[in-house]
């Protein structure tokens, strides 16, 4: 073979490569612009999803930063309020519990006074009686 006759081969060659690479950049642009029609859309229709859900956590993570803050102050004010509860309701049983004795006492004074009485009666009927037979 002659010079130029490799010559133009070499160029017939690098014309086919040419060609090629034409080709198959004409077939990734039709690739990619098939593909973002099929998926670009339903990509689009999922991101929004995906946005408004986030928008909903944030709000959701907002709320529950506000339910926290008040749960905790709510616990703070019923365990207040749990030892209020408490202590009067133990002033009130103390409370029962001194008048029940006031009250027993009052009973045995009472009882101690009226036995006083017929002790005194019975001697007093004793001396009657007594009185009594001797006439």
């Amino acid at each position: 073979m002659s010079e130029e006759e490799i010559k133009s081969q070499i160029n017939q060659k690098q014309n086919e490569i040419a060609k090629v690479e034409e080709s198959v950049a004409k077939k990734e642009q039709y690739i990619t612009d098939r593909t973002n029609e099929e998926f670009d859309s339903h990509l689009n229709e999922i991101d929004g999803e995906l946005k408004l859900e986030q928008g909903k956590l944030e709000e959701v993570n907002k709320k529950l930063g506000q339910w926290t803050a008040i749960k905790k102050e709510l616990i703070t004010i019923i365990k207040d309020i749990k030892k209020k509860y408490s202590s009067y309701e133990k002033e009130k049983h103390n409370y029962l519990i001194s008048q029940i004795k006031a009250i027993a006492k009052e009973k045995n004074n009472k009882i101690k006074e009226l036995k006083a009485e017929i002790k005194s009666l019975e001697r007093e009927l004793k001396t009657v009686i007594a009185a009594i037979i001797n006439e």
